[in-house]
This record gives C-alpha cells, structure tokens and sequence, in this order.
C-alpha cells in the first residue's frame, strides 16, 4: 500500500528496486519514485540486452543523470499520461500501450531529461523485459543527443534523413494521384531535400523550439512557394502539388493542435490514412525499422528529424554503426 504522506514507497509486489524515494517531476506536477538500484537494473537491463554493444556509451549518459527512471502507483498512471503528453501524443493510445508493456519513455527538452517510468499495474512480480526497456531508452536517447549535440547528430543521420523524405514523398505521390517520376527527377529532389527542405526541419531539434520552427515547417507545404512545393514544381502541375501537399500541410498542423483529433480523422479521411501509412512504409523502403507499430503514433518525422532516427534504432543490425556513432557525442 501508499502512504502519500510519506517520502517513501512500500509495497510488496515491485520487483527489487530497493528502497524508493519519492521525487518530483514534470516540473515539480506529479509525484514518482525513484532510487540508486532501479538506476543500476536499468543500466544491467542493457547489458543483458540486443543494445550490449552500446553499453559502455549508454552507461555514461545514465550516470550523467541525464535517466531518471520512476515507479508510479497504479492509480496515478492515467493522470500522469494525460498530463504529460498533452497535445503532442495519443493518451488513449499510450495508455494501452503502458498497460500493455507496463513502461513508457519520454523525453522533455525543458529539463533535458529522459523519463523511464514504470507502472507496477503490469503483474504481481512487475518483470519488465531488458529488451523492451532497451528499445525504449536507446529511442528517447537519439531526442536526447540530438537536442545536445544537434549539428553532429544530423551529419551522422543526414543520408537516413534524406531516403527516408525520398520514399515518403514517392509513396503518397504514387496514391494520392498515382503518378511516379523517373530516377533522374528524384535525383535532383534527392539534392534539394538535402540542402533546403532537412535545414529547415532540424532545427526543432534543439533545446530552445518557438513556434516559428513550427510554422516554418508548415509552410514548406502549404504555401505556392514553400520549399516542397518549389521542389517539384518542375513535375508535379498546381492541382496536383495542391492535392498532395496541402492534405500533408493539415496533417503535420492538426499533429501540433490535437493529435488526439488527428487519430480520429486519420481513421475517418482515406487521405490521411495514405499520409499515415507513407509515413510507416518508408521506414521499410529504406530497409530500416520495418515494426514500428510500438515505436510512434507516426506524424512526428514531419517535424522531428530525430524521432526518424529514434524509429530506426529498433533495428538493431542496420543502426549498429550510426547508433554508437551517435552516443560517442556525447562526452
């Protein structure tokens, strides 16, 4: 049971991590639980783990305090996901999923902080699985190293970047107007992908955002001379950049106010479901993370270059190399 007068947790059925000690986080909103030991299991999960290679980079981020894993009571979960994830995730999606795994990750740029946090509502034991807690972390430390070292991270991840843009854009050209273009086209598109279209992006990445950032990346779409538009304004007539543009426009604008009410639409307008599963397939056209079904609610590449690389990480053969090479930055 909880005594929430008191700064410690007691219950009988979590699994062994120690005595935990009650901390405030999100800003100082909710309380959680914390200790040394479940800090060490987790670091011991990675070891055991399909990520043991990047143990030794993993390790010291962790003991950088950059990890603040946290145990919360079960009747608090659903408070502390609706409070946390607000407009830029699911809750009812991500409350399934924490019932589900029984952990969920997040990283917040105003504390520069991963979160682990644990719901003992799994079963009576609360095991939790080193690979899932894994895949999880090693996720929300590619938004983590790329808010800190930004410009380093989007030279080691550029080339993924770009092929993951060149598949999506394929995908809904080829079904919102069933049309394709020849290797030469993409060839140039490739190039202005590259040097107009990623800069713009990337830089939500940082720690400081603004809205601008934001918008910026809206208008890339939206207006008769934004970037993307300009992109293929060589092959593409009006009509057809104003039907397969604008919908992604509405989609990457209604992500950022609601995406509580994008879910809904997606499942409603067969246009978004095509933004939303070009936006799934690429991963598997550029022969990165093929599941990602746990991985994201598939709207926040749009805006977030580092949530192409957090999805990637779940494959763990193909981004062996860009994985280590990513942690080495931080040092």
């Amino acid at each position: 049971m909880i005594d929430k007068n008191s700064e410690f947790l007691e219950e009988s059925f979590l699994f062994k991590y120690g005595k935990l000690k009650k901390i405030k986080v999100f800003n100082n909103e909710v309380d959680g639980f914390t200790s040394d030991k479940l800090l060490e299991d987790v670091k011991l999960m990675f070891q055991k783990s399909g990520y043991k290679h990047s143990y030794k980079y993993i390790s010291k981020i962790i003991d950088s305090g950059a990890l603040i894993p946290v145990v919360f009571h079960k009747s608090w979960i659903t408070f502390v996901v609706a409070k946390i994830m607000k407009n830029i995730l699911d809750a009812e999606l991500f409350k399934k999923e924490i019932n589900y795994r029984g952990i969920m990750g997040y990283y917040t740029s105003n504390e520069n902080k991963i979160y682990l946090m644990i719901t003992n509502k799994l079963n009576l034991l609360n095991w939790i699985n080193d690979e899932d807690v894994s895949k999880l972390l090693v996720h929300e430390f590619m938004h983590y190293t790329a808010a800190n070292q930004y410009s380093q991270f989007y030279k080691i991840w550029h080339n993924v970047f770009v092929d993951y843009y060149i598949a999506f854009f394929k995908s809904i050209i080829l079904q919102i107007i069933d049309k394709q273009l020849d290797n030469s086209s993409w060839m140039k598109i490739k190039k202005d992908i590259s040097r107009k279209m990623l800069p713009v992006i990337y830089k939500t990445d940082k720690l400081k955002q603004n809205s601008k950032m934001f918008r910026d990346i809206i208008n890339m779409y939206n207006k008769k001379d934004g970037i993307v538009r300009t992109m293929f304004r060589n092959y593409l007539t009006e009509e057809e950049l104003d039907n397969v543009f604008s919908p992604v426009g509405y989609y990457i604008q209604s992500a950022l106010l609601n995406a509580n009410k994008l879910s809904l639409m997606i499942q409603q307008y067969d246009i978004l479901r095509k933004i939303f599963f070009a936006l799934k397939e690429a991963f598997s056209e550029i022969k990165m993370n093929s599941d990602t079904s746990e991985a994201s609610f598939h709207y926040q590449e749009l805006f977030f270059l580092s949530e192409i690389s957090a999805i990637s990480t779940g494959n763990i053969k193909t981004t062996k190399l860009l994985l280590d090479s990513t942690l080495t930055t931080l040092k």
